[in-house]
């Protein structure tokens, strides 16, 4: 089954529903590949810790699979008040759709569903990233309202490069 049979939900859910999904291992093991990190460890207590503290705000994206709800994506919006200016803020933490998903309108539903989490909780602005040049690029780029304001640089430390250890 692949997602064209059942529709997407997007549901609001806790750290603990994402973790805890059966599916989890799989889901965050493609995400790290995506995200070129392969050595990802999604870290559950700062997750956990951040959820308590009313920062983080967690989605999940299920289809329905035998009667059951699968998780098939997830998302979160951090939103903090910057230091430097006094400011509500709003960030993309994560946003991953399963790859058998991805022809469906997934990704426009998670984006729309934090993009109105982050507008709902007062933030000034939702930024997010996106690896130059790739599809979510393109995608925002299209996306009303989403402008390119700056551009993102990274410089690799300590035997770190494109998110491959030495």
């Amino acid at each position: 089954m692949t997602g064209a049979e059942n529709p997407i939900a997007i549901l609001p859910v806790s750290v603990a529903a994402i973790f805890d999904a059966p599916n989890v291992a799989d889901l965050i093991h493609a995400y790290a590949a995506a995200c070129w990190i392969p050595d990802a460890e999604p870290q559950r207590p700062i997750y956990d810790a951040m959820e308590r503290a009313g920062i983080i705000h967690v989605f999940g994206a299920y289809t329905d699979f035998e009667g059951s709800p699968l998780l098939v994506g997830f998302a979160s919006v951090i939103c903090s008040i910057m230091p430097h200016d006094g400011h509500l803020v709003a960030t993309l933490g994560e946003m991953f759709i399963d790859k058998p998903y991805r022809h469906t309108d997934a990704e426009d539903l998670l984006l729309s569903a934090i993009e109105q989490c982050a507008s709902d909780s007062g933030a000034r602005c939702f930024i997010c990233q996106a690896r130059i040049g790739s599809k979510y690029d393109k995608r925002l780029s299209q996306r009303a309202g989403f402008d390119p304001i700056f551009t993102q640089y990274t410089k690799w430390l300590n035997g770190y490069g494109a998110g491959r250890q030495a």
